[in-house]
């Protein structure tokens, strides 16, 4: 009869059921399956709906060339106004 190791409290049981029930909860998440959309259950196959290739990297204008752009429109729209305002 070999007594050398002595039995587990019960507050050291109850800890050890806790930790056990949330590595277990824990792993239930993260094996949960991940719903698929139809556009990726599809992909791939003849029946994937053809998308149209847009590959636009860059803007169509930088922002400095349409903010001087912006500010000679307004400039003449204000040199406009005060021409037309002025009297003759």
């Amino acid at each position: 009869m070999d007594r050398t190791r002595s039995r587990p409290s019960l507050m050291a049981r109850i800890i050890e059921t806790q930790r056990r029930a949330s590595y277990a909860s824990r792993d239930m998440h993260q094996t949960r399956r991940r719903d698929i959309s139809f556009s990726e259950r599809y992909r791939g196959t003849e029946y994937e709906t053809p998308t149209p290739v847009l590959v636009a990297d860059e803007p169509l204008m930088s922002r400095g060339r349409s903010f001087v752009l912006v500010l000679g429109a307004a400039a003449l729209t204000v040199s406009g106004a005060v021409l037309v305002a002025a009297p003759s």
